[in-house]
């Protein structure tokens, strides 16, 4: 943390059955660029209360004054709705020089899932999309537009409309104090949820450590047992287990597959520049390919998890043309991502991907493209495709090259003992010919 507070994002969250009290155990780290979670204290609480967590703040305040020599600054921090966690970051807001308190997005789609348990898979789909749109926004302006076409296409829907959905949306995500949950609030790579820290937290459930020790094997401890597990977490994570702080984004390995399989079935594809315009050097068009259906198969693919057809998925988006033929080239597609995060790959703000696709740059410490998936993550499969096709590597560096040519005058290739490449006669060396080599051990 003893470094420049704009490059990390601070996060704290309690987990529980560690000790058999269930007392919970509060988690502060921060996590960089690459979304790589770095711990930095435990806390041990009597219960989730504005008190304890002002208290835990504090102490850590105190601890880095003691360890560091100066006060601590945090300029993002990351919560949920929770009450307790909030009110303690204010009680310190101008002493740590908070600029903002980002929400959660993974905990408000949860809880806007269980508002929405009942409803029809139609009606779910059209609150997400309009979910992501805002989530996406580069700006308040963009955010205020889709708000409004929020409230039109929900205030239409009859079910959405007798639960009040409209009104829980606004009063819970827009008009409160849990309402930065888009992406222009967070640098650009930097994590939107609080996962980093939670996935940590599984460290201790789940997670083995060199895949030899389990620190919990899924059972809970005594208070003093468990206080012994929080030191040998600290003192491998200060050790061994220590990650390095990343400096710069760098694709994740799901997003580096995902953009392989796209290739494998041609859904990539650069634009020559002179069908378009001219660009400068490291600039080029790539064109992400939509196949027919894709969309349609991906939505079913996520809600088949919630017990529907396959079917009744596709009807609930207005597509009921279902080829089997497709299924792979959908199942390429929606390799491992959000299908409403898929369809971002081809947006810029609200604009479609034009046909010439986007503009893509790939020069050192310049990585860039127009999607809104790069705008959030710092990386897309775009700007993947673009270095593969201009043989750069992940930070935009031209790659070395395996083979290198011989500079000045060449001569014949020869072996070691003066014989060229061909079967007979002698080389210019004067080695010896075959029938003078005597047998092994054995003297002229």
């Amino acid at each position: 943390m003893d470094r420049d507070p704009k490059t990390f994002i601070f996060h704290w969250d309690a987990t529980y059955k560690i000790d058999s009290l269930a007392y919970p155990v509060l988690v502060c780290g921060i996590s960089d660029v690459g979304r790589k979670f770095h711990p930095v204290a435990f806390f041990l609480l009597g219960k989730e209360s504005e008190h304890e967590y002002t208290w835990a703040m504090a102490a850590l305040m105190d601890m880095f004054r003691e360890v560091c020599g100066r006060a601590l600054k945090l300029t993002y921090v990351m919560a949920d709705a929770a009450k307790a966690p909030a009110l303690s970051v204010e009680a310190f807001y101008f002493q740590l020089g908070v600029d903002r308190v980002l929400m959660c997005f993974y905990h408000l789609v949860a809880n806007v899932h269980k508002r929405l348990v009942g409803t029809a898979l139609k009606s779910k789909a059209l609150v997400y999309r309009h979910i992501y749109n805002m989530h996406y926004s580069r700006s308040w302006n963009e955010l205020r537009s889709h708000w409004v076409n929020a409230m039109n296409a929900w205030g239409q829907n009859e079910e959405l409309a007798a639960r009040e959905f409209t009104k829980y949306f606004f009063d819970q995500w827009i008009n409160s104090q849990s309402w930065r949950w888009q992406v222009y609030h967070t640098p650009a790579g930097f994590a939107t949820t609080n996962n980093p820290c939670e996935a940590f937290n599984k460290h201790f459930k789940v997670t083995c450590v060199m895949c030899v020790t389990v620190y919990t094997e899924r059972s809970t401890h005594g208070l003093c047992a468990t206080f012994v597990l929080l030191g040998e977490v600290v003192e491998e994570y200060s050790t061994f287990q220590a990650a390095e702080f990343q400096e710069a984004a760098a694709p994740s390995d799901k997003l580096v597959y995902r953009t392989r399989r796209l290739v494998e079935y041609n859904l990539l594809e650069v634009v020559p520049s002179e069908f378009v315009y001219d660009l400068p050097n490291g600039e080029v068009f790539v064109r992400g390919v939509v196949p027919r259906h894709a969309i349609s198969l991906a939505y079913a693919f996520e809600f088949k998890l919630n017990r529907a057809s396959i079917d009744d998925a596709a009807a609930a988006i207005g597509d009921n043309v279902l080829d089997p033929s497709n299924f792979d080239i959908a199942a390429a597609y929606d390799y491992n991502t959000n299908t409403n995060n898929m369809r971002h790959e081809s947006l810029s703000s609200a604009t479609p991907q034009p046909w010439y696709g986007w503009r893509v740059r790939v020069l050192p410490r310049e990585l860039r493209c127009e999607c809104n998936y790069f705008f959030k993550n710092s990386s897309c499969c775009h700007v993947i495709f673009a270095l593969q096709a201009t043989k750069r590597d992940v930070q935009g560096n031209p790659n070395i090259p395996k083979t290198f040519e011989r500079g000045g005058p060449q001569r014949s290739q020869t072996t070691r003992f003066g014989r060229g490449r061909g079967r007979g006669g002698r080389s210019a060396r004067g080695g010896r010919d075959h029938a003078q080599v005597g047998r092994a051990l054995e003297f002229e």
